[in-house]
């Protein structure tokens, strides 16, 4: 079973180090240590709890039958994250990330569903009665 990393571990992996001043949230803000240098850098106590509690919440959804997305298009996590899925036996997605694919899921479901009658029609020829222009 996994284990949250040890402090010490955690601060030789970088974990601490944050997004440039200028990009951080608001919702950040009780997670932010203090700034060095023009970026921050993440409380790597209070982000042990937070991996804790995540863990935690991830069992309790696979012990019941759940499922469970690993998402990492950063070039550094993608070989990982496919590994790490794939023993889980879980979907990934290590290329590029549809926005609002779970924010605005109706309205990517929709273009989905269009895309896929679209697809369907033009199997069936039945494109052919729209102009060259129409049918891209």
């Amino acid at each position: 079973m996994p284990q949250i990393p040890d402090l010490l571990t955690m601060l030789k992996s970088g974990v601490h180090f944050g997004h440039k001043i200028s990009k951080r949230h608001p919702k950040m803000e009780p997670y932010i240590f203090g700034t060095k240098n023009g970026f921050h850098i993440i409380n790597i106590e209070k982000t042990q709890v937070k991996l804790q509690e995540a863990l935690e919440f991830i069992k309790k959804i696979v012990s019941n039958g759940g499922t469970i997305l690993f998402l990492g298009t950063k070039k550094q996590a993608q070989t990982i994250i496919a590994k790490d899925a794939k023993d889980c036996g879980m979907p990934y997605i290590t290329e590029r990330w549809l926005g609002g694919t779970f924010t605005n899921f109706s309205a990517i479901s929709k273009v989905i569903a269009k895309y896929k009658s679209l697809k369907e029609k033009r199997k069936k020829g039945e494109l052919s009665k729209y102009t060259k222009k129409e049918q891209l």
